[in-house]
């Protein structure tokens, strides 16, 4: 049996979609729901929960596109498999914006990667026919082991 090392992102806080958006019929990521990352490997709870409640102070609800022509597969050192899509702010962009703001849809790991390109047209297709979503909730998530059943949120706060 082969052990495969977790990805270790310490301390992520999220800004997710609408969980009843017709994206997550397409969710092979996070269990948790679609979410743009705004800081991830914060070192501690402590410093995590700060910068959360400076995060959602400003927060407004704030609607988002995605580009489904340009699918970004990454891979990290530790066999840490994703497959997104770039997201763009329809009007203003918040403080809060990544650089490089994405929402992933698949993740897996080890040596396999996302092959199954029929998923990944559906994918497609999905964002095309519903492009744009709203940030509905942020999230404080704990994600240290495996993304499906270790990852926890820690605190949450509805826009």
């Amino acid at each position: 049996m082969l052990l495969v090392k977790m990805e270790n992102f310490r301390y992520c806080i999220w800004a997710c979609a609408d969980p009843k958006h017709p994206w997550e019929k397409y969710n092979n990521a996070s269990r948790q729901g679609l979410h743009i990352t705004v800081m991830s490997r914060l070192p501690n709870l402590e410093i995590a929960l700060q910068t959360f409640d400076r995060i959602i102070r400003d927060s407004n609800t704030t609607n988002f596109f995605l580009d489904p022509t340009t699918p970004i597969r990454e891979t990290t050192p530790h066999r840490f498999n994703s497959l997104a899509f770039k997201a763009y702010p329809l009007t203003w962009k918040p403080p809060w914006w990544p650089r490089d703001a994405h929402i992933s849809f698949y993740y897996s790991y080890g040596k396999e990667k996302f092959k199954n390109f029929s998923q990944l047209f559906y994918n497609q297709q999905n964002i095309q026919k519903n492009n744009s979503a709203t940030i509905t909730n942020f999230k404080l998530v704990c994600c240290r082991g495996h993304f499906n059943r270790h990852w926890i949120v820690v605190k949450e706060h509805v826009v």
